[in-house]
């Protein structure tokens, strides 16, 4: 039988809150490819807040640590979960910080 690579997904939930030009501005960016997004769906879109769920290969925490120092009038929340590591967390990113608590299960 032959084997099969394991590729270890990680859920992600992203929120974005600020300005609604500047999340309208993010919303049109390349930032999908970029995080490594796939299977994309929009959760909330109000004036202040977008919400969006994705998959990707990894925690996208270069990208968040990036993508928040680009737009300083934004706070960007990631809640992730790797259920094959079993670990699961929140991230933080607002101008060049970067919070991120985890856990395992």
């Amino acid at each position: 039988m032959p084997s099969v690579a394991l590729t270890h997904m990680c859920s992600n939930r992203l929120l974005l809150v600020g300005p609604t030009d500047e999340l309208k501005r993010f919303g049109h960016s390349r930032w999908a490819n970029q995080a490594g997004a796939r299977h994309i769906e929009l959760l909330e879109c109000s004036a202040n807040r977008l919400a969006l769920q994705f998959d990707s290969e990894q925690v996208p925490l270069a990208w968040l640590r990036k993508a928040a120092g680009q737009r300083p009038s934004v706070v960007l929340l990631l809640d992730f979960e790797n259920e094959d590591t079993r670990t699961k967390g929140l991230a933080k990113a607002h101008r060049d910080n970067l919070d991120v608590f985890t856990t395992h299960y």
